[in-house]
C-alpha cells in the first residue's frame, strides 16, 4: 500500500481514487468562505476550471483533491463522508421534487 503524509495530522491512502464531486467543491469552497477565483489562484488553474469542476463538466486532479482537503484542514475519511452525505442529500432531493418520496403529497 502507498502511503503519503500530507500534514503531521493526516495520512493519505494513495491508492485511493477518492476525487471531490462538483456539489462537494461547491459546498466547501461556499463553506470556507472562498471565491471560486481565490480557490483557482491557490490551485494554481484558471477560475473557469474550478466553475466547471463544480458543474461536475471537468474533474479534479487527485492532487486537487488532496490540497483542497489540506487547505480546509479536512482528512479524506471525513471528505468521503461528506461527499456520501451530499450525494444522499441530493438524491433525497429529487425524490421529493418527483413526489416520489412524498406520493405526490409534497409531505413525507
Amino acid at each position: 500500500m502507498n502511503i503519503r503524509r500530507i500534514s503531521k495530522r493526516k495520512v493519505t491512502n494513495m491508492d485511493n481514487d477518492f476525487r471531490l464531486t462538483g456539489k462537494t467543491l461547491k459546498l466547501l469552497r461556499v463553506l470556507y468562505d472562498y471565491q471560486a477565483s481565490e480557490l483557482a489562484e491557490l490551485l494554481n488553474v484558471h477560475r473557469s476550471q474550478v466553475t466547471h469542476s463544480e458543474a461536475d463538466k471537468r474533474s479534479l486532479t487527485r492532487e486537487q483533491t488532496l490540497r483542497i482537503l489540506e487547505m480546509f484542514n479536512i482528512s479524506e475519511d471525513s471528505a468521503i463522508e461528506f461527499d456520501r452525505v451530499v450525494k444522499h442529500i441530493e438524491g433525497r432531493a429529487l425524490l421529493v421534487r418527483a413526489g416520489k418520496y412524498t406520493n405526490g403529497t409534497g409531505v413525507r
